[in-house]
């Protein structure tokens, strides 16, 4: 897929640039609060720092009531010293981009696009799980790794499930009223934390019934 951009060229309005570039104290906030009662523009610009996490704070600034002035330049890769008049960075500027980074020797930008919605499929091993803690509507299954032909640990058994109930506890955990911690402390573990009561069969035929740990 291929964006095309088309915007007609406008003359560069006054800009106030706060430089965040390898930051390690909080300097450069009383410039920012400053700036934001300027009329101008303002362009945050980080240069050489791959850590740096000036576009979370763009997108945050941007929702403030002067989120139309706040810009940004992340140069993430070789380049001059920013400076908006030099041709190399004035040319980029005169696109109006909310969020300008250079990288891997190009010019681009950020965007955040939604996923297409997931396929629903048939698996043998689903597990619940609340995507979003808090959120009951989030319940859904997921896919898991385990297979009927699995070979597992002595010590396991492998149980083809019937049923699973979902109890007061399950409710608790999805709600965030109790903490994935005091149940299990692997994180893959916490992953599956509802459906802790079961009933099914063994490999064997033998039906049986329990309580795991987690889901």
């Amino acid at each position: 897929e291929t964006l095309v951009l088309l915007r007609k060229q406008t003359p560069r309005s006054d800009l106030s640039i706060v430089d965040l570039s390898n930051v390690e104290s909080s300097a450069w906030l009383p410039i920012l609060q400053a700036v934001v009662q300027d009329d101008n523009n303002i362009m945050l610009v980080v240069q050489d720092d791959s850590s740096s996490g000036v576009m979370g704070l763009a997108n945050c600034l941007r929702d403030e009531p002067y989120s139309s002035k706040i810009l940004c330049t992340y140069i993430m890769d070789e380049a001059p010293a920013f400076d908006p008049n030099d041709q190399f960075y004035a040319n980029q500027l005169k696109k109006k981009l909310t969020m300008n980074v250079y990288k891997d020797g190009k010019w681009g930008t950020y965007r955040h696009l939604l996923l297409k919605n997931s396929k629903l499929v048939q698996r043998e091993h689903v597990f619940t799980r609340a995507f979003t803690t808090g959120d009951l509507s989030s319940l859904k299954w997921a896919e898991g790794p385990l297979k009927t032909d699995d070979i597992v640990p002595l010590e396991e058994r492998l149980v083809k499930i019937h049923y699973a109930a979902i109890n007061f506890k399950d409710i608790m955990s999805a709600s965030g009223r109790l903490s994935a911690d005091l149940t299990v402390t692997g994180r893959l573990q916490q992953q599956t934390l509802q459906g802790v009561e079961f009933s099914g069969q063994l490999v064997t035929g033998q039906t049986v019934m329990g309580v795991v740990r987690s889901g």
